[in-house]
């Protein structure tokens, strides 16, 4: 990649930053955002030259993506201006602008809207909104639009049949109010741990298309996808963003981790974003981790079965199933995989999987659980063969009763 131009209007003598950009923005951005942005200015202000974008990411150990994403924060917040190739997606130039003047203008912007909106003039929004804010803005109206035709015809369907049908209960008509709703449109969730349902309003939709925010986050999705987002993608955005309340980097991040997996499918990318909600993932760095902990549990249970590759999707199901569903540690997992190793000499997932769940219908859940388990069942044979060998014994000793009276019998007949 080519080197990149740095300029800025604002050149102090040694390398400093300034209290606006601390206070006001600072603050609220992912740590290794900022830290592009220090070392930056840095650059800039020690008049660097021969500067690129791997280069940044080598000085930073950090990939060229994770640089990306943070120059793109930085536009967005506009301390930034990114000059870009023809493709739209090199960037050739950077220009740090003076944090003062960039708060200044957009404070002048929130006025001016305010003002727009007292006198109830809207012009003065419509032409700050960038054209690739529109773009997303007509995209969200048409998904709405396609989802309230949808739901309408539900209502109209539901109303002809209420009236041929007469109302059985207050659940049934509650049931019916719920489906027949013309505002709320139902994407099924398939989570492993849960049954949720995404929910996106007509509302939502109609709200966030005013939402600059918004509107950059679906661009930049639709320049991650190559395609424009189609209405089922821009609901499960919408859903992320103001539902789950997902950051834009947040949402960008998951999308760039999906799409380097080769999965772009809604299905899959709404399944992931569930299970970062459910683990409580607010930061990329949040997303990282979780994914860095979710693959070293893959790798460990494929080296407990002596695999010596990386696992099969459907081998992946088992160990979803085994930690999500069934709430199992990873050292029970593991314990699971050596039995069955030490039984069959191969890994077998079925047989661990036999393994694991007679443990989750016991209570086992920990290795301590497992040992006392095997205690328990190790007292339970013992008793089981000690009331055999008795049994045993009460036999041989009714037996030789048997024939001894039977051979008493014999000599009072002869006897006789």
């Amino acid at each position: 990649m080519d080197n990149i131009l740095l300029c800025s209007n604002h050149i102090p003598l040694v390398t400093s930053i300034h209290n606006t950009f601390i206070e006001k923005y600072m603050l609220h951005a992912n740590g290794s955002y900022v830290k592009v942005y220090l070392y930056l200015s840095k650059c800039i202000q020690a008049g660097e030259e021969d500067l690129s974008i791997s280069s940044l990411a080598d000085q930073m150990e950090n990939t060229e993506k994770d640089v990306i994403r943070a120059l793109n924060y930085w536009e967005k917040q506009g301390l930034m201006r990114l000059t870009r190739g023809e493709d739209g997606e090199e960037i050739l130039g950077i220009d740090v602008l003076n944090p003062d003047e960039t708060l200044s203008a957009q404070e002048e912007s929130r006025s001016f809207a305010d003002l727009s909106a007292d006198t109830g003039d809207t012009t003065g929004t419509s032409a700050k909104r960038s054209s690739s804010n529109k773009d997303a803005h007509s995209s969200l109206e048409e998904a709405a639009s396609d989802n309230h035709s949808a739901t309408d015809a539900s209502t109209d369907n539901d109303a002809k049949a209420s009236e041929q049908k007469p109302e059985h209960s207050k659940t049934t008509a509650a049931s019916k109010t719920q489906t027949a709703s013309p505002s709320i449109s139902t994407v099924e969730a398939r989570p492993k741990s849960s049954h949720k349902t995404i929910q996106v309003t007509t509302e939502q939709m109609n709200r966030l298309a005013e939402n600059d925010d918004f509107c950059w986050t679906s661009n930049v999705v639709e320049s991650y996808l190559g395609r424009p987002v189609k209405p089922k993608e821009l609901q499960l955005i919408t859903y992320l963003y103001d539902t789950l309340h997902f950051s834009s980097e947040l949402i960008l991040h998951l999308y760039e981790y999906c799409i380097s997996l080769g999965k772009t499918s809604t299905s899959y990318i709404e399944k992931v974003a569930i299970a970062w909600d459910e683990k409580q993932v607010k930061t990329p760095d949040d997303a990282q981790n979780a994914t860095i902990e979710y693959n070293t549990t893959y790798n460990a249970v494929s080296k407990a079965m002596a695999l010596g590759r990386p696992l099969a999707a459907i081998e992946k199901d088992f160990v979803d199933r085994w930690q999500n569903q069934w709430s199992m540690d990873l050292s029970v997992i593991l314990e699971a995989c050596n039995r069955t190793l030490l039984k069959l000499q191969h890994g077998d997932f079925k047989y661990a999987e036999a393994i694991v769940e007679r443990w989750h219908r016991s209570g086992v859940h920990t290795l301590a659980d497992i040992q006392k388990a095997d205690e328990a069942f190790a007292n339970e044979k013992a008793m089981e063969r000690a009331a055999k060998r008795n049994g045993s014994d009460s036999g041989t000793v009714q037996h030789k009763r048997s024939q001894a009276e039977t051979a008493a019998l014999e000599r009072q007949l002869l006897q006789v």
